[in-house]
């Protein structure tokens, strides 16, 4: 039977359409299915199609590895994608058995993560970190078995991670025939486990070449601007490395560093040597975190830093004078900032009022003023020690000693004043102990003290307040506060000076006073018994006493108050404060 306008052709496609479109759809179904899983295998859970697809959606440009990035005469690494996973840095620190590796992944918007959350849904596949050292240097990965020091899949992100990273570390031991430097090749893949080292590509990962067990030793540290220390040479400390990094002679360490209090900091140029020498340079980076301590407690805590392979750090120093451990603690980094080394030093450091100019047996006696200001005791055969020895230097045996009132004997220690043992001495005595003092702390010229009321058991430098007396709160011993500075520092009332009794330095505000009324001015003590001698003594008859100045006249049974005017124009400091 035939149809009038069909062809057999039209009846036979009609017949058959149906059919057709059922294997179209079909075949687009599975077609569509077919490019899906080539672009997830290996699968990862169904919740994380969602993941793959708004990475589609996301339309970002391919990226590849640059093999221009490979060690020098090592097979070079190979191309692949780096679009939606890359090593963010690899970090390599020494540590005391071996090394500790840091691999960190970044990840580009990996589904259902929330900065510093954990995710809620993980990858099938792993981040899969493999790791190669070359420890005998001869250019391949893995031609011994302990080459290849990590095989790693990476899963998941930990909570308070950064969502788009993951982070693996692992300690590495160091074998003893070990090359340095030593090339470290890292591989990172997805959906593939890049296993061989020189593998030439593959989809989805990364690779990285390192230099590691390069190095960073210190070879000098030296002061800028400390109190010069006559009989320390410098540099505070010296040491030589060979090659390799290790030492040929045992370091040179001089020992110690003296700061001036009225300064706010002082500066350590630090010389670096990095091993092997042309692997480290500009980039280098020097973080020394360093404290300052006492038997007491830390008084300054900070970190300083510099680039290259010299440069300074800046100490801030405590606002008081005395001997403190200066802990200084380093952390090198090469040029692509890995950690390539550690070392802590600890030197003695002073802070003193004013350039002491010290002598051998001077520091001693620094040491000696630093445990006064400190409260700290004496042994009991260190005055007459020192007194024998300095008897033929710009101390006399006399200076230290003193009697009270008119009878010679018996002598005191003389430091039994300035520690607040006994009562006060007689105003000439007083006058010698504080002069002596300060001779020794290298302060110019000197101060008077208060010693009336014989005041039992507060020395010059006593921690105790003296509120009653008319000292602050936070003034120390018969330090008394002066109504011209509206500021604590160190004033002492008495009619007895030393030769420079005239003129008062206040070390803490680095400013000279000058006494208007220019009283009695006592210089030195003689040894011998009979009286004074005034007038400049011969040089070669030792010392004696110069005794110049005035009449004064009481006031209320007090002695006469004191006034003082700048001699020259004051530097202010105000990070300093007085002891």
């Amino acid at each position: 039977m035939k149809l009038s306008g069909m062809s057999n052709q039209h009846l036979l496609f009609s017949a058959v359409k149906p059919l057709l479109l059922t294997i179209r759809k079909s075949a687009f179904t599975i077609l569509l299915l077919f490019l899906i899983a080539g672009e997830i295998l290996p699968q990862r859970r169904m919740e994380d199609k969602k993941a793959l697809l708004k990475r589609a959606a996301m339309n970002l440009p391919e990226v590849k590895s640059s093999p221009q990035d490979g060690a020098p005469g090592y097979c070079a690494p190979g191309s692949h994608s780096t679009t939606y996973e890359s090593i963010n840095s690899v970090k390599v620190k020494e540590t005391f058995t071996g090394i500790e590796i840091t691999v960190v992944v970044n990840i580009t918007n990996p589904y259902g993560c929330v900065a510093n959350n954990p995710c809620q849904s993980y990858d099938a596949s792993p981040e899969n970190i493999n790791v190669w050292i070359d420890w005998d240097g001869d250019k391949t990965w893995g031609n011994r078995p302990d080459e290849y020091v990590i095989h790693e899949g990476m899963k998941g992100y930990a909570i308070g991670f950064d969502s788009h990273l993951m982070t693996l570390i692992k300690d590495v031991k160091v074998p003893a025939d070990a090359k340095r430097p030593a090339w470290m090749r890292v591989n990172l893949g997805w959906g593939y486990d890049p296993t061989d080292p020189c593998q030439a590509d593959w989809t989805y990962g990364d690779v990285k070449d390192y230099p590691i067990l390069c190095g960073l030793n210190i070879t000098e540290i030296s002061a800028i601007g400390n109190i010069e220390l006559k009989d320390v040479p410098k540099p505070l400390l010296s040491q030589k490395f060979d090659k390799d990094g290790k030492l040929t002679d045992p370091p040179v360490v001089n020992k110690p560093l003296a700061a001036a209090a009225r300064k706010s900091e002082i500066k350590l140029n630090v010389k670096l040597q990095s091993f092997p020498d042309d692997k480290l340079g500009a980039n280098s980076r020097t973080v020394c975190n360093y404290k300052i301590t006492s038997q007491w407690k830390t008084y300054v805590e900070d970190v300083s830093e510099f680039k290259g392979k010299e440069g300074k750090l800046a100490i801030k120093l405590p606002g008081r004078i005395g001997k403190y451990n200066l802990e200084l603690n380093f952390k090198f980094y090469g040029d692509n900032q890995n950690q390539v080394g550690s070392d802590i030093y600890i030197l003695d450091l002073w802070v003193s009022y004013d350039d002491p100019k010290l002598s051998g047996i001077k520091k001693v006696w620094m040491d000696k003023a630093i445990e006064f200001t400190e409260g700290t005791m004496l042994s009991p055969d260190a005055e007459e020690k020192l007194a024998q020895e300095m008897m033929h230097g710009i101390y006399n045996k006399g200076g230290m000693r003193w009697s009270y009132g008119n009878a010679p004997i018996p002598w005191f220690r003389w430091y039994e004043i300035v520690e607040g043992k006994t009562e006060e001495a007689d105003c000439k005595a007083t006058s010698n102990v504080w002069m002596n003092l300060l001779k020794t702390l290298g302060v110019g010229g000197t101060s008077t003290v208060h010693h009336q009321g014989k005041i039992y058991g507060k020395g010059f430098l006593s921690k105790t307040n003296l509120v009653a007396y008319g000292g602050t709160k936070s003034a120390r011993g018969n330090a008394f506060r002066s109504a011209e500075i509206n500021s604590e520092r160190w004033l002492f009332d008495s009619h007895t000076f030393g030769q420079k009794g005239t003129v008062y330095y206040d070390p803490v505000f680095d400013k000279s006073f000058k006494d208007f009324y220019f009283h009695v001015a006592w210089d030195i003590r003689t040894e011998f018994p009979g009286g004074y001698e005034t007038g400049d003594p011969p040089p070669d008859q030792g010392p004696r006493v110069l005794a110049t100045g005035e009449s004064f006249e009481l006031e209320d049974g007090r002695w006469k108050k004191y006034t003082y005017e700048f001699i020259f124009t004051p530097k202010i400091h105000p990070l300093i404060q007085s002891p």
